[in-house]
């Protein structure tokens, strides 16, 4: 029997006893039909059937009982695969189901807004850092022209003022960077925290999908550690005085 579409070439598994349905490729959404000799564009006229086989009628409503096989080589040419119309059909044919996707998107979020904070408490370190070398530069230049004493020309010293003038102008300028970036710091995480709770948010979508759905036992594994995990989170979070003292 012909088990290929006639319109993407998409291989299904064909039995006698699917003559008789109506089914859409799952690939290209082209009514099918099966009869006698097995997959044909469905044009509405009446179906064959096979000599001494029944011809029940069952339309696309029903169950699918066709499923497509995996994708098979005739000769040494793999039948072309055809763009999928529909994104979720698409990824599922990787293997990527809807809470598969929504779980990582939460994971993705969760974990890029768990940084920035640390990216910018780092930021106004790191400006911080700056300004405390700057000051230590200045103090071991003031020792040597110490340790000099009467050797010290008139002319070092007066280069030495002019010099600290200008280092007193930058530690001041760094001074006002430092508190710039910790004052930009504290107020990005704000919504550093809205981040985070979308991202938890599709954590949570996502594990409750996996536990709902007829998945394998390690992503229902998963799914339940994950919404164990967040339980344990907020109630840590409520508790704690830390964490009542974040949201006064």
């Amino acid at each position: 029997m012909n088990n290929v579409c006639p319109n993407c070439q998409a291989v299904y598994v064909v039995q006698p006893k699917d003559v008789g349905r109506r089914i859409k490729c799952k690939r290209c959404n082209v009514p099918l039909v099966v009869d006698a000799n097995g997959l044909r564009l469905d044009d509405g006229s009446p179906i064959g059937s096979a000599p001494g086989a029944e011809t029940p009628m069952v339309t696309a409503s029903t169950e699918p009982l066709i499923e497509e096989a995996m994708p098979t080589v005739i000769g040494s040419k793999p039948l072309p695969r055809q763009p999928d119309n529909n994104l979720l059909i698409a990824l599922e044919s990787y293997g990527i189901d809807a809470s598969t996707l929504i779980f990582s998107l939460g994971a993705f979020f969760a974990i890029v807004f768990l940084f920035f904070p640390l990216i910018d408490q780092a930021s106004a370190a790191r400006k911080r850092a700056n300004l405390t070398v700057l000051d230590i530069e200045s103090k071991l230049k003031d020792l040597e022209l110490e340790e000099k004493g009467d050797k010290a020309t008139e002319k070092e010293k007066e280069l030495r003022q002019k010099e600290k003038k200008e280092e007193l102008k930058e530690i001041q300028r760094l001074e006002l960077d430092a508190r710039l970036a910790e004052v930009e710091a504290t107020k990005n995480n704000h919504m550093n925290r809205y981040g985070m709770l979308f991202g938890y948010l599709l954590l949570a979508f996502g594990a409750i999908g996996f536990i709902s759905n007829p998945n394998p036992g390690i992503k229902r594994t998963v799914g339940a550690i994950v919404i164990c995990t967040q339980m344990v989170l907020i109630f840590l979070l409520f508790t704690t005085s830390s964490g009542v003292s974040s949201f006064r």
